[in-house]
């Protein structure tokens, strides 16, 4: 899969990810997903740079929105790493709720996207 080159095609990145969770091996998963959130991160950074040099009213209204997502952002990673020490024995649990909450960050971004436009 190609890196995304802005908000809705990571977005969709993240849907056709989680689409492909039951194929691939835990290794590979775990790959993608870190890759997927990496790049994320980028992106976040970008938002805040742009909204750190909007007008303090702008600023203001995209705070919240941006913590929502590094909330997001931190839980998946969270959820990531943990599904990393997993041995085994509770991957299919660790890794159902790795699918909530990149679901979760997915629709966080997607809001942010909408919002801060």
């Amino acid at each position: 899969m190609e890196p995304a080159k802005n908000f809705g095609e990571l977005a969709s990145n993240f849907k056709s990810l989680i689409e492909d969770f039951a194929n691939l091996s835990k290794d590979k998963m775990i790959g993608r997903l870190g890759s997927e959130l990496d790049l994320l991160r980028s992106y976040m950074d970008e938002l805040k740079l742009q909204a750190h040099l909007g007008k303090k009213e702008a600023q203001d209204q995209a705070q919240p929105i941006l913590e929502e997502v590094q909330r997001r952002y931190e839980d998946s990673r969270k959820k990531l790493d943990r599904l990393k020490e997993d041995s085994g024995g509770a991957f299919q649990e660790l890794q159902a709720g790795l699918i909530q909450s990149v679901n979760d960050l997915r629709e966080a971004l997607r809001n942010a996207a909408t919002k801060l436009r």
